[in-house]
């Protein structure tokens, strides 16, 4: 970050000295502050260190190490007992301290905020646009999972004046959520990639979740621009939230930008971008149209900050799967594993389950379903409509865990489905399907975050 002095900060976060700096005030302004942690582990010479009160931990007991790390101060939220080291300031709620200091810092921010949210695929659009900008010139882009109410003021304050553009995402899990995080981020620039099932447990409707979401763009300013999924249903309704200019995207010619003649491979998805400067193969190393899809959104932003296409062509074949999100990994023996793991919604899951069927294979299509989770009264009904999706998709066999997924069994049980189980353990369905499985197999491993499919995916590539 642009360094700041301990003062200002104090005054940002509307704290007060517990432990004063030599001089008093005066010296706090001669204290440099060069980055925000909340992990002690990580602090280094120059760095506040914010004291977090988690269930795991207290970072207020971790004050003195952190000094003996480097910080130059520490912001505590209750008085603790004095300390070898630099001042203390102390704020009522850390988590409300670190917006506050986040949003005031963001008015030096002189580079585009681009903002992603969406139902899906919000962290491979993130990572594809801040890809394909970094091209052209320095990008600060959100960590994997920095996309709440602290990891998108952390982002923000990560900013130094060399990075000419800031991509965040913003995760929703209620109304309100996403305006929380523009009001500290101030976003000029924003993309919904979908509208889907994902929390309707959460919200209620589809509509709820358009609303939730659609407060990214009430929240863009007159010359900001938004970026809209023209494959969604819930486009034109979204488009009427934006105050500024909409760029659509998707595979009709009636967007803004469109692919066209797509091909599927095992080794990615091809396809002519056709756009307003011009046409250009491309070739992007990532299974799905689904992909293909967040490819083009982040490509529509690109393009509007002067991405050439070439450059974007070329840098399409460095695109990679964020970690969990339909990576491929083939064994020895042919059996490709196709990791999507990372979470699951009806939506989701559909995308990954086409994605498999359109692609040739020797061996069976075998699905591993987690529940997928916070889908409300509609959890059981989406469960048990996997199982037409399967036959639709011509999957042979299905294995699976937790509640909500059995009943995924059972309906597979009543269609004759050659193959489906349920298990209570990952080591129990694990072991059988280390058995199942035989060479050129196709296993999809899904489910939400909290089911740890991941264990299955890693399971299988250690045979």
């Amino acid at each position: 970050m642009e360094p700041l002095n301990l003062l200002e900060i104090a005054k940002a976060v509307k704290g007060k000295f517990f432990s004063t700096p030599p001089h008093g005030e005066e010296g706090a302004s001669h204290l440099l502050i060069r980055r925000v942690v909340i992990d002690s582990r990580v602090v280094s010479q120059g760095d506040l260190f914010i004291a977090f009160s988690g269930e795991k931990t207290d970072g207020h007991l971790h004050i003195e190490d952190a000094f003996k790390r480097g910080a130059v101060a520490c912001l505590i939220t209750r008085p603790v007992t004095e300390t070898k080291g630099g001042p203390l300031i102390l704020v009522e709620n850390a988590e409300r301290a670190l917006m506050r200091l986040a949003s005031w810092y963001r008015l030096s921010i002189t580079a585009p905020v681009i903002a992603i949210t969406g139902s899906s695929g919000k962290t491979t659009a993130k990572e594809m646009t801040a890809h394909l900008l970094s091209l052209h010139h320095p990008v600060l882009k959100a960590p994997e999972s920095y996309n709440n109410e602290i990891g998108v003021p952390l982002t923000v304050l990560a900013w130094e004046p060399s990075q000419q553009a800031v991509v965040l995402e913003m995760a929703m899990r209620g109304k309100g959520q996403i305006k929380v995080l523009c009001d500290i981020a101030s976003p000029t620039v924003g993309m919904i990639t979908s509208i889907g099932e994902a929390h309707i447990g959460l919200l209620g409707s589809i509509k709820d979740i358009a609303d939730a979401k659609g407060e990214l763009l009430e929240s863009l300013p007159l010359d900001g621009l938004a970026f809209l999924n023209g494959e969604d249903s819930w486009t034109d309704y979204l488009r009427k939230k934006a105050s500024c200019p909409v760029r659509t995207y998707g595979f009709d010619s009636s967007q803004w930008i469109h692919a066209e003649n797509i091909r599927e491979t095992w080794e990615g998805t091809h396809g002519l971008l056709v756009t307003p400067f011009g046409n250009q193969e491309i070739f992007v190393p990532l299974l799905g149209r689904h992909n293909l899809l967040n490819f083009l959104g982040a490509t529509a932003i690109a393009l509007s900050f002067q991405v050439s296409l070439e450059e974007i062509a070329q840098g399409a074949l460095s695109c990679h799967a964020p970690h969990g999100r339909l990576e491929q990994r083939k064994r020895d023996d042919g059996v490709r594993v196709l990791d999507d793991s990372y979470n699951a919604n009806p939506a989701s899951l559909l995308a990954a389950m086409r994605t498999v069927a359109v692609l040739p294979t020797e061996g069976r299509r075998i699905l591993v379903l987690g529940d997928m989770l916070e889908l409300g009264d509609a959890g059981r009904k989406a469960h048990e409509d996997v199982v037409q999706q399967m036959l639709d998709q011509r999957f042979d066999a299905l294995f699976a865990m937790g509640e909500l997924a059995r009943q995924t069994v059972d309906e597979a049980q009543k269609a004759k489905l050659r193959v489906a189980k349920h298990f209570d353990t990952h080591q129990e369905l694990l072991g059988e399907l280390n058995h199942f499985v035989k060479p050129h197999d196709v296993v999809l491993v899904k489910g939400s975050r909290k089911m740890g499919m991941e264990r299955i995916s890693k399971g299988l590539l250690k045979t």
